[in-house]
């Protein structure tokens, strides 16, 4: 993190002052507003806004892994659609 962005995490303390409880694992957990996230950002060097926006991409890339597997049904209605557009293609090409 660049020395610009610093200001925009709060340290360890400061979260505790925050009001952040810790959880049994060891982890802590921040109680954020849409709003808090946007003024983090906003507060982000040009350098850390990219890691951002790079790690956002790859976070929804694997959130889209996660859809239910196609189902049979929607499997035929994909084929049969794209052989109606094959068929319909030939016929205007003869």
């Amino acid at each position: 993190m660049s020395a610009g962005s610093q200001g925009a995490w709060l340290s360890l303390a400061a979260q505790r002052q925050a009001g952040v409880q810790a959880a049994s694992s060891n982890c802590y957990s921040v109680s954020m507003t849409l709003e808090d996230i946007q003024q983090a950002i906003a507060k982000l060097s040009l350098e850390d806004r990219a890691k951002l926006r790079l790690w956002l991409a790859k976070f929804e890339a694997a959130q889209g892994e996660r859809r239910e597997p196609e189902t049979t049904a929607s499997k035929l209605g994909r084929l049969a659609g794209r052989a109606v557009a094959d068929v319909r293609k030939r016929i205007r090409e003869s």
